[in-house]
Order: structure tokens, then C-alpha cells, then sequence
């Protein structure tokens, strides 16, 4: 298998890649009923050339308490489903990870998950935080209902306070 990962910026992304990004995160993530952040960068995944996996970053300050922290937001992690139990996601992630930290510099990542995708972060070194996530849409603020999950990326620890995400979702 010849795999290769990318970062792209959402700016320079020929607009046929960005609806069929659009399109998986639709297939994937449509029936959740919220308005989603826009992703800044994305990491593709290619093997001969064939997309198989893509994740989108968020760049945000967020609030933890009345503490604000920089972080990078994991979004719409997908692996199309021909492509699945190859660790593809997982090095895919992997990735992002080195790219949050060489390159934008971020302490921390974050992602908002389902209790049943926690097993697979958790083996990659993603944690658990306690205290409710909060964040806005069209309507008001709301709180998440599953978890958030965070990836210590230099040698501070995440503080386990309520989290604010201070916009939409990612």
C-alpha cells in the first residue's frame, strides 16, 4: 500500500477536492443536527493516488474556565469505508498531531467524539476531559452530550475545567 499524507490549507483547495470533502463529512456527520466550524487546513490521505481518509484542523483560542487556551480542533475524522481497519485514520491523525505541534505551534489538540470511537484515540494518546464542552449555534450556546477528547501536545497538562469553545463546533 502506498500511502501518502498531505496538508492542505482550505484556501488552496481546488473546489471539486472541497465538495467531495463536503460530501464525506455530509455522508459521515450529516444527521448530527449542528452548524460545523470550517476546518482551516485539512490532512488527505492518498493511496495510488485515490483519496481514503481526511480530517480537518481548526485553529481557536477557547476558554477553560476563565483560562484561554490556544488549541487546534480535530474535525470530521473519515476514512472511506472500503478503507477502514487499515490504521489509515489512525496515521492520518498521527500526522495532524506533528502538524499541530511543529507547525502551528498549538499546546493542545481537541476533538468532540461518540463514547464508541474512544478506544481507537485512546491507544493514539488522547484523553478523556471531564467537565461539559460548550460551544454556539445559530440558536444560543449549547453543551455537547458526548465527549471531548485532548491530545497533550507539549508538556502541559490539560486543566479539567468546563470548556468553552468560544463558536461552532468542529
Amino acid at each position: 500500500m502506498n500511502l501518502q499524507i498531505e496538508i492542505c490549507s482550505e484556501r488552496e483547495l481546488p473546489s471539486i477536492q472541497r465538495a467531495k470533502l463536503e460530501e464525506w463529512f455530509e455522508q459521515e456527520f450529516g444527521h448530527v443536527p449542528y452548524q460545523w466550524a470550517t476546518p482551516a487546513w485539512y490532512m488527505l490521505a492518498r493511496v495510488d493516488s485515490v483519496l481514503v481518509s481526511r480530517l480537518g484542523i481548526v485553529e481557536r483560542v477557547v476558554a477553560v474556565d476563565k483560562q484561554s487556551i490556544r488549541v487546534a480542533g480535530i474535525s470530521g475524522v473519515i476514512t472511506h469505508p472500503e478503507w477502514r481497519g487499515r490504521k489509515i485514520g489512525s496515521a492520518v491523525l498521527n500526522k495532524a498531531v506533528e502538524f499541530i505541534k511543529d507547525e502551528l505551534g498549538a499546546e493542545f489538540a481537541l476533538l468532540l467524539c461518540r463514547q464508541e470511537v474512544t478506544p481507537v484515540y485512546a491507544r493514539l494518546g488522547w484523553k478523556i476531559v471531564n467537565g461539559p464542552t460548550t460551544f454556539w449555534q445559530p440558536g444560543g450556546k449549547l453543551t455537547y452530550p458526548k465527549l471531548t477528547m485532548v491530545f497533550e501536545c507539549g508538556q502541559q497538562s490539560w486543566p479539567t475545567r468546563p470548556i468553552d469553545l468560544g463558536g461552532l463546533p468542529w
